[in-house]
């Protein structure tokens, strides 16, 4: 828990006062600044890179009637805590990796609540795991890119970049991960996006073109950052913040069954243009192609035939043949020599539970319908299984708990604000222990939360 401070000494400045300090306000974590966000309240930003961008993390708010929330800081990814207040249950801040929301409780009661992100993807999850190692990612692009780039590439000089360029929204359609490496002896980025869904974007190319543009932006914004560190004396130059942009590789993966690729990789397919106007307009438009590879339209003995490193390759085939499945568990047999690779010595970094996890969630199968391909693995997988299985069980009767719990509340007080739903959903063990027993004697949602 991190508690705002005056450099110096002395008590934080008072809501009236707080935007006449706000230069010299800090945080023990090292921030620099904070901002006024609204006439009648106050967010201070949270930073992880030591200065106020985008990608900040914020929790605070000052409510118009004084209170002050105490900040907080998460590790970058994590959904924040808000506030939310039971009254005219307006308050609530939203933070995902790469945006910021403010909506400002209008009354003066303010009450700690914690806000709820959707679920992550199963799918966004699993892929973001896997080929977010360099040498699976090296496996998937390597068979994907066409040889003239694969060969010009440096692979030892592959290193994965913080964040995501897909909205909140759009997460249980899409995952990204993008990579710097030296292409042709210069910098370079590959974006991978992987799309999920069967159904086909056609308009994929321009929200590529619109990432790309997006990692032009933010590698800018890390070159000024660098220079004004060199201004300051604090750096020496690198010849690699030149004037000019890094070529950024897009590659789409779709993955989304049963359908293979339809739209367009294009851009210019995208533009209704009339053909006798073309050559007069074509070199003011912009020019854009997305690299594709569709993995939905290959079987799986195609999948099983490319050089990818065991990890990828059970990735991939589980995904195809994974969810909903109740026969998982013998169509798992192709797979089990890779899941020996993995289970070995030879890969003592690889996480067993991150397969198992997936294919628990996704499939339709039960635990011990997969005894069949457990048995003809190691300790280290059936380890990895029962561990895996017996923490979805836990997890399950939070769900139930929290659901019984907000069945009491409606119950006994009606229709719930959805910061109360909110809360309960969110809730540790603990928190619901706590709550269950106030309801029988609780005469407002007040004294149920106090």
């Amino acid at each position: 828990m991190l508690v705002g401070r005056q450099p110096n000494s002395g008590p934080v400045p008072a809501i009236g006062q707080f935007a006449a300090a706000r230069r010299r306000f800090r945080f023990d974590a090292g921030v620099e600044r904070t901002d006024a966000r609204s006439r009648c309240a106050v967010g201070a930003a949270v930073t992880t890179h030591r200065r106020w961008t985008r990608d900040s993390f914020v929790r605070l708010l000052v409510s118009s009637g004084g209170c002050r929330i105490r900040p907080e800081l998460d590790e970058p990814g994590t959904s924040l805590s808000g506030v939310g207040c039971q009254v005219c249950v307006t308050g609530a801040v939203v933070s995902a990796k790469r945006r910021i929301r403010f909506v400002i409780c209008r009354c003066r009661r303010v009450i700690s609540r914690a806000v709820t992100t959707p679920p992550s993807n199963p799918h966004d999850a699993y892929f973001r795991q896997v080929l977010a190692r360099p040498e699976n990612a090296e496996s998937e692009l390597r068979a994907a890119l066409p040889a003239t780039i694969t060969a010009r590439i440096d692979w030892a000089t592959m290193a994965l970049q913080p964040g995501t360029f897909v909205s909140e929204e759009l997460r249980s359609r899409y995952s990204d991960l993008l990579y710097r490496a030296r292409f042709a002896g210069r910098d370079a980025y590959i974006y991978l996006l992987i799309e999920h869904q069967s159904s086909n974007d056609r308009f994929m190319a321009l929200r590529m073109l619109e990432y790309v543009v997006q990692i032009w932006n933010q590698h800018r914004r890390e070159v000024q950052e660098r220079r004004r560190h060199e201004r300051r004396g604090k750096t020496r130059s690198s010849a690699a913040d030149s004037e000019q942009l890094p070529p950024v590789i897009p590659l789409v993966v779709h993955s989304g069954e049963p359908r293979s690729w339809a739209a367009p990789t294009d851009l210019a397919e995208l533009i209704d243009l009339d053909p006798g106007a073309a050559d007069d307009l074509r070199r003011y438009l912009p020019r854009f192609q997305f690299l594709l590879d569709d993995v939905a339209a290959l079987d799986i003995e195609a999948l099983r035939a490319r050089e990818l490193t065991p990890e990828t390759r059970v990735m991939l085939i589980l995904h195809k043949i994974a969810p909903g499945n109740t026969n998982l568990g013998h169509d798992m047999l192709i797979l089990v020599d890779d899941l020996r690779i993995l289970e070995s010595d030879l890969h003592p970094s690889t996480d067993l539970k991150v397969h198992f996890h997936y294919l628990l969630i996704v499939g339709d199968t039960p635990e011990t319908d997969l005894d069949q391909v457990i048995e003809q693995l190691g300790p280290r997988a059936k380890e990895a299984i029962v561990t895996t299985a017996e923490r979805l069980v836990a997890e399950g009767e939070m769900r139930g708990q929290r659901k019984v719990l907000l069945r009491l509340l409606q119950t006994k007080f009606g229709q719930l604000p959805s910061d109360v739903v909110s809360a309960v959903r969110s809730a540790d063990p603990g928190q619901l222990l706590m709550w269950e027993p106030r309801i029988l004697t609780a005469s407002t949602l007040d004294e149920v939360f106090a």
